[in-house]
């Protein structure tokens, strides 16, 4: 059981790590995000490949910093998957909705793209989910923005979580882990698959 204390020093730590990589984010230029992007689109397909029962993919629309993967949905989508992406409901919650192409957005929280759609997908039914961090580590742990949405989300589903990020958002020393943080079974990076 985490004290108040080790509470405090958690929420701390992460703040300073949130800033850490958020920094490194914006310092890349808009091409080599787009570049490494590719990268990490390519990765998510090849390792989909090694998943062909997976038909429901939950996924994500990326902030301008984030590395952006809709070539990969697309080609999803393309293959007759299901394709899921978040909507911000209240202060709390996040549900997922299924979109038919990546044109059925609109913008919502946060200045995100969110689905047009009143399609639920139920947590129970998403074989497999793509989130984005700040961060990781090759512990699974998941440095997010800190609103918790995408942890409320994980606790409630069985699909395999796999974090998705450029290579220099992996943490080469472990992150502060909370006792609500959800881990990953995987990452996905620009350059490599980190299986958990």
């Amino acid at each position: 059981m985490t004290t108040n204390l080790e509470a405090k020093e958690i929420s701390r730590d992460k703040a300073a790590l949130r800033d850490k990589f958020r920094s490194l984010k914006e310092e890349q230029s808009v091409e080599t995000r787009e570049a490494l992007s590719a990268h990490i689109s390519k990765n998510i397909l090849t390792y989909l490949t090694k998943h062909p029962d997976w038909q429901v993919i939950a996924s994500y629309r990326a902030m301008a910093t984030e590395a952006n993967i809709d070539s990969a949905i697309s080609e999803c989508l393309l293959a007759g998957k299901t394709c899921a992406f978040p909507k911000v409901e209240g202060d709390t919650k996040m549900e997922f909705y299924s979109v038919n192409t990546l044109e059925d957005f609109q913008v919502g929280a946060f200045g995100i793209g969110e689905p047009d759609s009143q399609s639920p997908v139920s947590a129970e039914d998403i074989d497999c989910i793509f989130i984005p961090a700040l961060a990781f580590d090759h512990k699974g742990n998941r440095l997010g923005q800190g609103r918790a949405y995408y942890d409320r989300f994980l606790g409630r589903t069985s699909a395999k979580k796999i974090g998705v990020g450029f290579s220099f958002q992996m943490s080469s020393e472990a992150l502060p882990e909370g006792p609500f943080d959800v881990k990953m079974d995987a990452v996905i990076t620009d350059e490599a698959v980190f299986e958990m």
